[in-house]
């Protein structure tokens, strides 16, 4: 499902009225801009993966949940009181 999204170049995971969103942006779209709270970022501009994938968007992808901290992210969503 994320590398549908990718092909905007952008995704985030984010909150909004305490329920999870996938928000994707063309350019340099930021869903601050739309009173979400950012809980994860997912870049897949150029930028984030020529060098080491040649522009492999899915392999760039699969690489990047095996990083990412689950740990850190999932308290991010508790609600804020």
């Amino acid at each position: 499902m994320i590398s549908g999204l990718l092909l905007l170049r952008q995704a985030f995971l984010a909150t909004l009225d305490n329920k999870l969103k996938i928000v994707n942006a063309d350019d340099v779209g930021n869903p601050l801009t739309h009173i979400r709270r950012t809980l994860l970022i997912c870049d897949a501009w150029k930028h984030a993966c020529y060098i080491d994938y040649r522009n492999a968007r899915p392999d760039y992808i699969e690489a990047f949940w095996q990083r990412v901290n689950r740990d850190f992210v999932a308290p991010n969503f508790a609600p804020r009181s």
